[in-house]
This record gives C-alpha cells, structure tokens and sequence, in this order.
C-alpha cells in the first residue's frame, strides 16, 4: 500500500446508484445486458424505447453487472452513448457507478471496476439461489479502498484508457473492414443465394455434407461425460487454450479457458490452428459466426460451438453464415426455447449455394487481403488487452508508480 493514497470508504469515493429521473413513458436510451460485452469498455448499442422503469445513469458513469454469471464474466461498461445532461436507462441488474466531484474521476472508478480487488470483492459478497446470486450493495458499499490524489487518478485513468482507445480504434478498423467485404459479398453473391436470381452456369445447390470440408464440434471425441472425466479445465495460463465465444468479444485476453497437454490431445478432433470458422449452436447467441484467430497457443474448440474447416470454401462459408439468407438458415434449425440450440446433423443437412471455382477463387483473392488486415489488428488488440490487464492491476494499487510510465 502507497504511504502517500488515503484510505477511504468505497460509498465515499463512489456514487452508487446516483438518483435520477426519467418520465414514465418518455422515450429514451436503454441498454439491456446483452450490449455489455466482457471487459470490454464501450457499450456495443442500444434502443430508443419508452421508459418503463430500470436502473438510469448519464455518460461517463460505469455500469457493472450485479448478478451471476455476467459479473464473473466481466461485464462491465462505461457509458458513452448520450448525450449532454442526457439520462439513459436499462437493465436492474446493472450497478451504476459515479464519480464524486472533488473526490474521484470517473475513469478511474472505471478501472477500479475491472480490477481484480474489486471484482473479488463483489463477487465474494453474492447471495441467492444458485444461477440467480447478486451483490450485496452494502457490502460494496463499506469496502475500504486506498486511492491516489484525484491528480493521480487522473494521470493513471489516461495511460489506461489510451490502450483502451486503441483497442477500440482497431476494433473500429475491423469493423468497416468486415463490412466491406460483406458489400463484396452481398453485391456478388446476394441476388443468388437468397433465390432472387437464378443461378449461373456451374453453380449449385448442395448439402454442407457434401462439400469438402471438415465440420466438427466440440463432442466429436465421445459423450458429454467422457470429456468431463477427461478434461480438466483451469485458469491458471498453460499452452492450450479453449477458443469461446466470450473470448472472441474480449479480444482473446483477459479470463480466457485453459487445459492441460492430457485434455488437449484428447480433443483432437477438435484442435484449432487459425482462420477456421466457429459457429456458436447453444444458448441466447446460438447462430454467432467467427473465425478462429491466429494465436502463438495451441488451440481447441470449447463447448456450445461447431467448426468449419475448408481451404476453398472458408472464405465464402464465412460471409455466407454471417449475412441476412445465412443467418436465416441457421435460424430455421434452432430448437428449444429456454436453450436455443442446433445440433451437427441438422446444420450438415442445410442446402446452401456454391459457386463455380472461378468465382470462389476471386472472391478468395478479394478477401485475402481483408482478412489479413483484420488479423493484424486483431493479434494486436490481444497484446495490447494482455498488456492493460497486466498493468491496471498494478497501478490501481500502487505497487507500479504512474510517474515511471
């Protein structure tokens, strides 16, 4: 602990819950849990719809997941999608969390959220029936904290938030960048596949069982209770990683899966060495497409997701899955209503369109260079989240000083 810092209460550093209002009705800004994605800063977006009651806050404020799993999961925002003097609302499960003038910066409460101190704190003070527990505010409320001046505060929250804005700002790239060339795609392939035109000369419509790729998931080895008596998942960093669709929204950084060398070649049907596609087939994201990244790790595919394998195809199965006809298709197999799902067989039974080789190959050569691009960015965004998450922890409790930075 800094002799320098003070040692405060944290409701006398934090505003909690800070009172605000809203007319009943009034249209205005929610965000609902689902747009929090794990440790990840910025909200991914929201609906304008009557207010009908939630937790409300203004930008600049840090909203934190209250119940499990989402705590544990990391889902924790900074809210900066209003506008001036604007309020938003959303969900009652969101802890809101504000600066108090004179005393703390909101960025730096922020940090003070994802920090491992304060994560352990809250979730150590969870009550509730098992799948339901929340925090106990008046727990958090009588944390004792040890903070620097607000100057330090200010100092500390800026190195921080620039890796921050950085991640951001490639994530941004990425963005556009897979929306260029879902255009390649949709004005290529689009008046094909969804039927509005009929198709060229070569091309064909066949099962994704008959075309030549791989397609795998993650009980290709054996039953469910085989792999939990043969796979020992853990926390502590190892050289084999589980590829999840959690970490694919965190950048493949921070609270990532590992297994041991035992696990890992028991799943070999399931090994992952980058550029592969991942579709998650259970729970409320069943239907999410991505591609595998390209870590220094050894990889295998985690639980809830199937696998695509295709040197020809993986550029055209990847934007076919994420555009409006793919998603559709994949939505037509979803059964069940508490558990979304799909399993391998119905998914390998799906009728898809395949172009001719020569379209496939110039789509390839167009995309190539994309996806090239997006991994760069990507692979850099994994550096800079494992570099943040190292150092927040360190100068949120003083053991590195900002003035050596």
């Amino acid at each position: 602990m800094r002799s320098d810092w003070d040692i405060v209460r944290a409701d006398k550093f934090i505003d909690f819950n800070p009172k605000e209002t809203i007319r009943k009705g009034e249209p205005s800004k929610k965000v609902a849990m689902e747009q929090l994605q794990p440790h990840t800063r910025d909200i991914s977006g929201y609906e304008l719809t009557p207010f009908n009651g939630g937790s409300k806050f203004r930008n600049g404020d840090t909203l934190m997941a209250r119940i499990t799993p989402c705590l544990e999961n990391g889902k924790t925002a900074q809210v900066n999608i209003l506008e001036n003097d604007e309020v938003g609302f959303g969900s009652t499960e969101f802890i809101v969390m504000r600066e108090i003038p004179g005393v703390s910066n909101s960025d730096f409460i922020y940090y003070l959220a994802l920090s491992p101190f304060w994560r352990n704190k809250a979730i150590k003070s969870m009550v509730g029936s098992s799948g339901r527990q929340r925090v106990q505010q008046s727990v958090l409320d009588s944390v004792e904290l040890c903070v620097p001046s607000l100057p330090e505060q200010r100092e500390i929250a800026r190195t921080l938030r620039a890796l921050d804005d950085k991640i951001a700002n490639n994530a941004n790239i990425n963005h556009h960048l897979e929306q260029m060339a879902q255009a390649i795609f949709s004005e290529k392939f689009g008046k094909y596949i969804s039927g509005l035109e009929t198709l060229p000369k070569l091309w064909n419509k066949t099962c994704i069982a008959d075309l030549d790729l791989i397609v795998t998931d993650y009980v290709a080895n054996g039953s469910f209770k085989s792999l939990s008596d043969n796979v020992t998942y853990t926390s502590e960093e190892t050289a084999n990683v589980l590829i999840r669709l959690t970490d694919y929204n965190n950048n493949y950084a921070s609270n990532m899966v590992y297994i041991d060398d035992t696990a890992y070649e028991f799943l070999s049907k399931s090994k992952l060495f980058g550029d592969e596609i991942i579709i998650s087939n259970v729970g409320a994201n069943v239907g999410t497409v991505f591609r595998c990244p390209r870590l220094s790790k050894k990889m295998s595919l985690a639980p809830n997701s199937i696998m695509l394998k295709s040197k020809l195809f993986e550029h055209y199965l990847y934007m076919y899955f994420i555009s409006p006809f793919g998603q559709q298709q994949l939505n037509s197999i979803v059964t069940g209503s508490a558990q979304p799902k799909f399993n391998k067989t119905n998914f390998r039974s799906l009728e898809i369109v395949i172009p001719d080789d020569e379209s496939l190959n110039e789509l390839n050569s167009l995309y190539n260079p994309i996806n090239e691009q997006m991994c760069i960015y990507a692979n850099e965004n994994a550096r800079l989240s494992e570099f943040r998450d190292m150092l927040l922890p360190k100068l949120m409790s003083g053991e590195l000083s900002i003035a050596y930075l």
